[in-house]
Protein backbone atom coordinates (compact mmCIF):
# COMPACT_ATOMS: atom_id res chain seq x y z
CA UNK A 1 0.00 0.00 0.00
CA UNK A 2 1.44 3.36 -1.00
CA UNK A 3 2.65 5.53 1.85
CA UNK A 4 2.05 9.25 1.69
CA UNK A 5 3.68 11.59 4.17
CA UNK A 6 3.45 15.27 4.92
CA UNK A 7 0.91 17.84 3.82
CA UNK A 8 -1.51 16.96 1.06
CA UNK A 9 -3.11 19.62 -1.11
CA UNK A 10 -6.17 18.62 -3.10
CA UNK A 11 -9.07 20.30 -4.79
CA UNK A 12 -12.24 21.49 -3.06
CA UNK A 13 -15.84 20.73 -3.87
CA UNK A 14 -19.08 22.08 -2.50
CA UNK A 15 -21.27 19.33 -4.00
CA UNK A 16 -21.61 17.42 -0.75
CA UNK A 17 -22.72 20.43 1.26
CA UNK A 18 -24.99 21.70 -1.47
CA UNK A 19 -26.76 18.36 -1.24
CA UNK A 20 -26.91 18.59 2.55
CA UNK A 21 -28.43 22.08 2.32
CA UNK A 22 -31.14 20.72 0.02
CA UNK A 23 -31.89 17.89 2.45
CA UNK A 24 -31.91 20.23 5.43
CA UNK A 25 -34.26 22.64 3.70
CA UNK A 26 -36.71 19.77 3.35
CA UNK A 27 -36.39 19.03 7.08
CA UNK A 28 -37.12 21.14 10.16
CA UNK A 29 -34.41 23.83 10.31
CA UNK A 30 -34.61 24.53 14.04
CA UNK A 31 -33.10 21.25 15.25
CA UNK A 32 -29.47 22.42 15.27
CA UNK A 33 -27.31 21.75 18.34
CA UNK A 34 -25.06 24.79 18.71
CA UNK A 35 -21.79 24.77 20.64
CA UNK A 36 -21.18 28.42 21.50
CA UNK A 37 -17.77 30.06 21.67
CA UNK A 38 -16.14 29.12 24.98
CA UNK A 39 -18.42 26.10 25.48
CA UNK A 40 -17.44 22.43 25.20
CA UNK A 41 -19.67 19.58 24.04
CA UNK A 42 -18.57 16.01 24.81
CA UNK A 43 -20.33 13.22 22.93
CA UNK A 44 -19.83 9.49 23.49
CA UNK A 45 -20.33 6.58 25.85
CA UNK A 46 -20.12 7.73 29.44
CA UNK A 47 -21.32 11.25 28.66
CA UNK A 48 -24.87 12.59 28.89
CA UNK A 49 -24.66 13.27 25.15
CA UNK A 50 -24.17 9.95 23.37
CA UNK A 51 -26.57 10.20 20.44
CA UNK A 52 -27.43 13.45 18.69
CA UNK A 53 -29.91 13.02 15.87
CA UNK A 54 -29.57 16.60 14.66
CA UNK A 55 -26.68 18.51 13.09
CA UNK A 56 -24.11 20.27 15.24
CA UNK A 57 -22.91 23.83 14.62
CA UNK A 58 -19.57 24.30 16.42
CA UNK A 59 -18.17 27.68 17.43
CA UNK A 60 -16.47 26.40 20.61
CA UNK A 61 -15.04 22.93 21.26
CA UNK A 62 -16.54 19.53 20.48
CA UNK A 63 -15.01 16.23 21.59
CA UNK A 64 -16.25 12.96 20.10
CA UNK A 65 -15.46 9.74 21.95
CA UNK A 66 -16.21 6.06 21.21
CA UNK A 67 -19.95 5.48 21.08
CA UNK A 68 -20.74 8.96 19.80
CA UNK A 69 -23.39 9.22 17.08
CA UNK A 70 -24.23 12.35 15.09
CA UNK A 71 -27.26 11.73 12.90
CA UNK A 72 -26.77 14.66 10.52
CA UNK A 73 -23.46 16.48 10.19
CA UNK A 74 -20.94 18.71 11.96
CA UNK A 75 -20.29 22.23 10.72
CA UNK A 76 -17.15 23.83 12.08
CA UNK A 77 -16.68 27.59 12.15
CA UNK A 78 -13.61 29.81 12.30
CA UNK A 79 -11.96 29.49 15.70
CA UNK A 80 -13.72 26.25 16.61
CA UNK A 81 -12.03 23.00 17.69
CA UNK A 82 -13.27 19.47 16.99
CA UNK A 83 -11.48 16.37 18.29
CA UNK A 84 -12.69 13.04 16.89
CA UNK A 85 -11.55 10.08 18.98
CA UNK A 86 -14.31 7.73 17.90
CA UNK A 87 -17.94 7.54 16.88
CA UNK A 88 -19.94 8.07 13.72
CA UNK A 89 -21.04 11.16 11.80
CA UNK A 90 -23.66 10.12 9.27
CA UNK A 91 -23.60 13.01 6.78
CA UNK A 92 -20.08 14.31 7.28
CA UNK A 93 -17.97 17.11 8.71
CA UNK A 94 -17.47 20.47 7.01
CA UNK A 95 -14.07 21.90 7.97
CA UNK A 96 -13.71 25.69 7.86
CA UNK A 97 -10.31 27.20 7.06
CA UNK A 98 -10.11 28.72 10.53
CA UNK A 99 -11.15 25.58 12.44
CA UNK A 100 -8.91 23.03 14.13
CA UNK A 101 -10.10 19.48 13.43
CA UNK A 102 -8.04 16.57 14.73
CA UNK A 103 -8.84 12.92 14.05
CA UNK A 104 -7.21 10.40 16.40
CA UNK A 105 -6.56 6.82 15.36
CA UNK A 106 -4.04 4.03 14.90
CA UNK A 107 -4.45 3.78 11.11
CA UNK A 108 -5.58 6.20 8.41
CA UNK A 109 -6.34 5.75 4.72
CA UNK A 110 -7.76 7.98 1.97
CA UNK A 111 -8.40 6.58 -1.49
CA UNK A 112 -6.06 3.64 -1.00
CA UNK A 113 -3.19 5.79 0.33
CA UNK A 114 -2.04 5.30 3.91
CA UNK A 115 -1.33 8.25 6.18
CA UNK A 116 0.32 8.55 9.57
CA UNK A 117 -0.04 10.57 12.79
CA UNK A 118 1.35 14.03 12.25
CA UNK A 119 0.12 14.29 8.66
CA UNK A 120 -2.17 17.12 7.67
CA UNK A 121 -4.69 16.37 4.95
CA UNK A 122 -7.09 18.53 2.96
CA UNK A 123 -9.88 16.17 2.01
CA UNK A 124 -12.42 16.59 -0.75
CA UNK A 125 -14.82 13.71 -0.23
CA UNK A 126 -15.99 13.43 -3.84
CA UNK A 127 -12.45 13.52 -5.22
CA UNK A 128 -10.68 11.53 -2.50
CA UNK A 129 -13.29 9.34 -0.84
CA UNK A 130 -13.81 8.88 2.89
CA UNK A 131 -11.15 9.06 5.57
CA UNK A 132 -10.89 5.49 6.88
CA UNK A 133 -9.87 5.45 10.53
CA UNK A 134 -9.07 2.51 12.79
CA UNK A 135 -9.36 3.29 16.47
CA UNK A 136 -7.81 1.53 19.44
CA UNK A 137 -9.54 -1.81 19.88
CA UNK A 138 -9.90 -2.29 16.12
CA UNK A 139 -13.09 -0.31 15.53
CA UNK A 140 -13.08 1.05 11.98
CA UNK A 141 -15.19 3.84 10.50
CA UNK A 142 -15.28 5.81 7.27
CA UNK A 143 -15.58 9.53 7.98
CA UNK A 144 -17.03 11.86 5.37
CA UNK A 145 -14.94 15.03 5.61
CA UNK A 146 -14.93 18.01 3.27
CA UNK A 147 -12.38 20.78 3.78
CA UNK A 148 -13.09 24.32 2.71
CA UNK A 149 -10.37 26.05 0.71
CA UNK A 150 -7.28 26.44 2.88
CA UNK A 151 -8.52 24.05 5.56
CA UNK A 152 -6.73 20.92 6.77
CA UNK A 153 -7.42 18.06 9.14
CA UNK A 154 -4.65 16.87 11.46
CA UNK A 155 -4.21 13.13 11.97
CA UNK A 156 -2.95 12.12 15.40
CA UNK A 157 -2.12 9.07 17.48
CA UNK A 158 -4.58 8.24 20.25
CA UNK A 159 -4.01 10.75 23.01
CA UNK A 160 -3.84 10.02 26.72
CA UNK A 161 -7.08 9.85 28.66
CA UNK A 162 -5.34 9.95 32.04
CA UNK A 163 -6.10 13.40 33.53
CA UNK A 164 -2.69 13.46 35.23
CA UNK A 165 -0.99 13.06 31.85
CA UNK A 166 -3.31 15.62 30.28
CA UNK A 167 -2.41 18.17 32.97
CA UNK A 168 1.28 17.45 32.42
CA UNK A 169 0.75 17.99 28.69
CA UNK A 170 -0.92 21.31 29.49
CA UNK A 171 2.08 22.32 31.63
CA UNK A 172 4.32 21.56 28.66
CA UNK A 173 2.09 23.62 26.38
CA UNK A 174 2.24 26.63 28.72
CA UNK A 175 6.04 26.36 28.69
CA UNK A 176 6.09 26.18 24.88
CA UNK A 177 4.29 29.54 24.62
CA UNK A 178 7.22 31.38 26.30
CA UNK A 179 4.92 33.60 28.31
CA UNK A 180 6.02 36.36 30.66
CA UNK A 181 7.77 34.69 33.60
CA UNK A 182 5.28 35.93 36.17
CA UNK A 183 2.33 34.65 34.14
CA UNK A 184 4.09 31.36 33.38
CA UNK A 185 4.84 30.79 37.08
CA UNK A 186 1.28 31.63 38.10
CA UNK A 187 -0.26 29.22 35.59
CA UNK A 188 2.25 26.48 36.46
CA UNK A 189 1.42 26.85 40.15
CA UNK A 190 -2.27 26.24 39.47
CA UNK A 191 -1.57 23.21 37.28
CA UNK A 192 0.86 21.82 39.86
CA UNK A 193 -1.85 22.23 42.50
CA UNK A 194 -4.26 20.28 40.29
CA UNK A 195 -1.69 17.48 39.93
CA UNK A 196 -1.15 17.41 43.69
CA UNK A 197 -4.90 17.22 44.25
CA UNK A 198 -5.16 14.18 41.99
CA UNK A 199 -2.26 12.52 43.83
CA UNK A 200 -4.09 12.99 47.13
CA UNK A 201 -5.99 9.93 48.39
CA UNK A 202 -8.80 12.17 49.61
CA UNK A 203 -12.11 11.23 48.00
CA UNK A 204 -12.70 14.87 47.06
CA UNK A 205 -9.47 15.13 45.06
CA UNK A 206 -11.29 15.42 41.74
CA UNK A 207 -13.36 18.34 43.03
CA UNK A 208 -10.23 20.11 44.26
CA UNK A 209 -8.50 19.55 40.91
CA UNK A 210 -11.54 20.86 39.04
CA UNK A 211 -11.62 24.00 41.18
CA UNK A 212 -7.93 24.60 40.57
CA UNK A 213 -8.32 24.08 36.83
CA UNK A 214 -11.19 26.56 36.84
CA UNK A 215 -8.88 29.04 38.57
CA UNK A 216 -6.37 28.36 35.76
CA UNK A 217 -9.05 29.15 33.16
CA UNK A 218 -9.96 32.37 34.96
CA UNK A 219 -6.29 33.42 35.10
CA UNK A 220 -5.82 32.75 31.39
CA UNK A 221 -9.00 34.64 30.51
CA UNK A 222 -7.81 37.61 32.57
CA UNK A 223 -4.66 37.84 30.43
CA UNK A 224 -6.33 37.28 27.05
CA UNK A 225 -5.12 39.87 24.51
CA UNK A 226 -2.68 41.15 27.13
CA UNK A 227 0.14 38.81 28.18
CA UNK A 228 -1.53 35.89 26.38
CA UNK A 229 -2.69 36.08 22.78
CA UNK A 230 -6.31 35.35 21.92
CA UNK A 231 -5.34 32.15 20.08
CA UNK A 232 -3.16 30.93 22.96
CA UNK A 233 -5.89 31.68 25.51
CA UNK A 234 -8.50 29.82 23.48
CA UNK A 235 -6.24 26.76 23.20
CA UNK A 236 -5.26 26.69 26.88
CA UNK A 237 -8.83 27.15 28.07
CA UNK A 238 -10.12 24.43 25.73
CA UNK A 239 -7.50 21.97 27.03
CA UNK A 240 -8.25 22.79 30.66
CA UNK A 241 -12.00 22.53 30.09
CA UNK A 242 -11.55 19.12 28.46
CA UNK A 243 -9.76 17.89 31.61
CA UNK A 244 -12.52 19.33 33.80
CA UNK A 245 -15.12 17.51 31.68
CA UNK A 246 -13.15 14.28 31.98
CA UNK A 247 -12.94 14.58 35.77
CA UNK A 248 -16.61 15.57 36.02
CA UNK A 249 -17.67 12.51 34.05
Amino acid sequence: MERKEGRVKVGFSRFLWAGIVIVLCAAPCNAVVEVATGDTLNVGTGYPNEQINDWVDVYGTMNMYPGAYIGWYIRTNDGSTVNIRGGTVVMGTDVAAGAQVTVYGTYFEIGGTEYYPGDEVAINYYNDGPLTVVYEGGTQVDLIIDCQEGATVTLAAPGPVDPVQLIQDLIDKVASFNLHQGIDNSLDAKLDAALNALDDVNANNDVAAINTLQAFINAVEAQRDNKITDAQATELIADAQAIIDLLSA
